[in-house]
């Protein structure tokens, strides 16, 4: 995957999309990296999940979105968007998120739950697109020069 990426605070953090590359998961939490809503009111957020593997009877996964006003900041709590998300079978999906009344970044958290199975695993991905901009793109229908 290829993020958009801007330096802000000396360090880089996504401005138009980003969260977590796919990567296998164990059931360890996973926080993705800060997105820089700056100017978006709202986004929709994209998850996938292949079939589970190590055969467990069960596989959950809670999705959430934490924030906080500065990038190196304390991220809290902004929204929970699924508690227990079937994905012991492979599941693509994804969410209208309301931004308005969210500081200015953003993470979003995985965090998966296995229920027996030997040495159970998901490879998962999430994205966070950022929509309602403040600003319109430029008019290319005026030639200058």
């Amino acid at each position: 995957m290829r993020f958009l990426q801007r330096t802000i605070e000396g360090t880089d953090a996504t401005n138009s999309l980003g969260a977590i590359p796919p990567q296998s998961n164990d059931g360890t939490k996973i926080t993705g990296a800060a997105i820089d809503r700056l100017g978006f009111g709202a986004g929709k957020l994209m998850f996938e999940a292949a079939a589970a593997t190590g055969t467990p009877t069960s596989v959950t996964a809670a999705i959430s979105i934490t924030q906080s006003d500065t990038l190196a900041g304390d991220y809290t709590d902004f929204i929970d968007i699924e508690t227990a998300l079937d994905i012991k079978t492979a599941v693509a999906t994804a969410y209208d998120i309301n931004l308005a009344g969210a500081k200015r970044y953003l993470k979003v958290v995985v965090d998966s739950t296995y229920e027996d199975g030997t040495t159970p695993a998901n490879v998962l991905a999430a994205k966070l697109v950022l929509g309602d901009s403040d600003a319109n793109p430029a008019d290319t229908t005026e030639v200058l020069g």
